[in-house]
């Protein structure tokens, strides 16, 4: 494996950079705020205020000035960005009646744009924009890293001043939930451009912050320029490549039987491959697009309806979230078909299929139970090749595409016991109308699972409890009665990470309505033994 740049002290694979400083400058207009006086009271710690003036603010942070007037780190950095509804609910509209609070909230990522387009105007920076031009001459890709609450506007501005051309990828804390310096942040951007972060130069304009971002996330961390260079006192950084820690759903490599599917070091990708990585991407990105607004809606008061029976929830986030998925996906992959659970199919004119659940869990969102998913599954000719399942609650980002599957930043090994009678098994079997049928072996057959596995759980969702088998946190999974969008994501994960994903009861393909999943490791005796009964039964009597 070749070294990484911080190693071999080469060139840069990829840049990062910030947005605000160093890929545009604001001009600033304050004349085109009201001239009143302003009063407000100070918002904990490094969060943000709004101003009867109409600006945003963000009351001061426990980052005590230095003697040269900038900023000293904080320690621990805050790790998660402020929401948009956060922002109002908590924040601004706290003691406001109801209605009002309501209002706003329904409004809070329009409002969180309206300030920032008014009191400042947007251009590029003259020299960033050479360097992308040289960048992109030399093969050296580039991508946005930025604290925001208005991404939306920052994607905007680099349309507008002509820079979307030079860049790969854009990440910004309003839409991932993190925010610097956690380094998190810069993970999903270094994969987006398909490199490691140690062979990125991340680029900000903060000499403290940004630094600590950087080196953090393993990237060479520095300042964009600013006049005569200087003598700066910067945090130590840290060299050579880090040791490896194993972390939950992943394996040394020295107890590894089944190494789970990837490509070989050293050989180069096809074409599909190549195109399975970036819809990945694409689907990641989507996911994590909607995450913020599911947090802030989760516990809320929600209206909710259904749509076969009480045992079938939806809400209108549920439909929100997909219609915004759906114009990110056809934003990114023009003449796709799009699956929804929710919109059901629309028919493009593309060799691909996206399968979305917006919220796979809909019930235990409904009721506050921290245990959905948005589930998204790329499907080329036929054959799922890219999937992203996203837990907003926990922060966990499983994704996977033909080179391996991952969570996060790590790859996932689906590894656990060996033994049934030691294992964990995630089930929705019986569902009501399994009890409906009245079939006097359906209890019979679910008290055998609980007896001969270890731990038997009924969760709520399958694309989830997939992919806590995909990561090792749970050995088995059986589902029956599940829809393509249910799946098509979670399977690929699965299968990526080296475990076993079994279709049955319906015709041969990946979207069958019944499956079994487990980990590499197990010997899933009475689950086959399900899966034969279940098979049997349906061909005998149809259901």
């Amino acid at each position: 494996m070749p070294r990484s740049t911080r190693a071999r002290g080469g060139p840069p694979r990829a840049l990062l950079l910030d947005h605000g400083g160093v890929l545009t400058r604001s001009v600033k207009h304050p004349e085109r705020c009201p001239s009143s006086p302003t009063a407000f009271s100070p918002a904990p710690t490094g969060r943000p205020v709004w101003t009867a003036s109409g600006c945003l603010v963000t009351s001061a942070p426990a980052w005590p000035p230095t003697a040269t007037g900038r900023t000293a780190t904080p320690a621990p950095p805050p790790p998660h960005e402020t929401t948009h509804h956060e922002l109002w609910e908590e924040f601004i509209a706290t003691d406001w009646p109801e209605p009002a609070r309501a209002a706003v909230s329904a409004e809070a990522t329009e409002l969180c744009r309206s300030p920032v387009l008014t009191e400042s105007d947007k251009r590029a920076e003259p020299a960033t924009t050479e360097v992308l031009r040289l960048g992109k001459e030399h093969g050296v890709r580039a991508g946005v890293v930025s604290n925001t609450l208005a991404g939306s506007l920052n994607r905007e501005t680099v349309a507008a001043c002509g820079l979307a051309p030079y860049l790969g990828v854009q990440v910004h804390s309003d839409e991932t939930g993190l925010r610097e310096p956690g380094p998190q942040l810069l993970l999903p951007a270094a994969r987006a451009l398909g490199t490691d972060p140690a062979d990125c130069w991340y680029v900000g304009d903060n000499d403290d912050r940004d630094v600590v971002c950087g080196t953090g996330g393993r990237t060479h961390g520095t300042d964009a320029p600013r006049g005569p260079p200087r003598h700066r006192r910067r945090p130590a950084a840290r060299h050579g490549r880090p040791r490896r820690r194993r972390t939950a759903g992943t394996a040394s490599p020295r107890t590894q039987r089944k190494r789970p599917h990837g490509r070989p070091r050293g050989t180069r990708m096809n074409g599909t491959e190549e195109l399975s990585v970036h819809l990945r991407t694409v689907a990641v990105e989507a996911a994590l697009a909607v995450a913020p607004d599911l947090r802030a809606a989760f516990r809320s008061r929600m209206e909710v309806r259904f749509k076969r029976d009480e045992h079938d929830p939806v809400t209108e986030h549920d439909r929100r979230a997909e219609e915004r998925i759906r114009h990110a996906l056809l934003g990114k992959v023009p003449g796709s078909t799009i699956v929804g659970e929710e919109g059901g199919r629309r028919e493009g004119s593309g060799r691909i299929s996206w399968y979305v659940d917006p919220i796979d869990g809909t019930a235990n969102f409904a009721h506050g139970l921290a245990f959905f998913c948005t589930a998204i599954g790329a499907v080329l000719d036929g054959r799922p090749v890219a999937a992203a399942v996203v837990d907003p609650i926990a922060g966990h980002v499983f994704s996977a595409d033909l080179a391996g599957a991952r969570l996060g930043d790590r790859p996932l090994v689906s590894a656990g016991t060996t033994e049934e009678g030691r294992a964990l098994l995630i089930t929705g079997f019986p569902n009501s109308r399994e009890l409906e049928s009245r079939d006097p072996e359906s209890p019979v057959r679910f008290a055998g699972l609980v007896s001969r596995y270890g731990t038997v759980r009924r969760t709520g969702s399958a694309a989830l409890s997939l992919a806590h088998v995909a990561a090792g946190w749970s050995d088995a999974a059986l589902g029956t009665t599940v829809n393509a969008w249910d799946i098509c994501a979670a399977h690929l994960l699965v299968d990526r990470a080296g475990g076993t994903y079994v279709p049955f009861g319906g015709d041969p393909g990946w979207d069958q309505p019944c499956y079994l999943a487990h980990t590499r490791d197990l010997e899933p005796t009475a689950l086959r033994e399900f899966a034969h009964w279940y098979t049997t039964r349906r061909a005998r009597t149809g259901r």
